[in-house]
């Protein structure tokens, strides 16, 4: 009788401080504003990070900054939606309880389904899965931990940021 040992080791958690995740976003939207698109993957500290599992990031990082905390984010895989639907046609600005109430819902939402969402409705219509990406990241890069969250921040239309 033949005897096989598997052994499962437990990988360690990757964990992003808010500065790197900070300078990730600012190269993503470089990147977006001369490819006019969103990329597949992006690299933080030589692990390539899917938009997807970047865009938790983002939400995760929003809702830490603002209950002060100022501890790293866990890198955690959720799926990518296949498509992006956007209806805003005009610069919109969220304050900051509007887009805090958003990254709330989006949290709940990844916890439930483990896939982002393909698009976030406001007043004014939808914001698409890239278009939220780009104004995540854009928020990401301009808050801090010692400043905290921005007061406000406007979405422009997908079309208008890839024009």
């Amino acid at each position: 009788m033949a005897r096989s040992k598997i052994i499962i080791e437990k990988a360690e958690p990757i964990l992003i401080s808010i500065s790197d995740l900070q300078d990730a976003c600012y190269r993503l939207n470089k990147w977006i504003e001369v490819n006019k698109r969103v990329p597949g993957k992006i690299l933080i500290n030589k692990h390539e990070v899917t938009i997807g599992n970047l865009f938790n990031l983002l939400v995760t990082a929003v809702n830490k900054l603002n209950n002060n905390d100022k501890s790293d984010v866990e890198l955690k895989w959720v799926e990518t939606p296949s498509v992006s639907s956007e209806t805003i046609t005009e610069s919109t600005l969220l304050s900051n309880e509007e887009y805090i109430k958003i990254t709330e819902d989006i949290t709940s939402k990844l916890a439930e389904t483990k896939t982002c969402p393909s698009f976030v409705e406001i007043e004014n219509g939808k914001i698409g899965f890239m278009n939220l990406v780009y104004t995540f990241s854009t928020l990401i890069t301009n808050s801090s931990s010692e400043n905290g969250l921005l007061s406000g921040i406007y979405i422009k239309p997908w079309k208008e940021i890839v024009a």
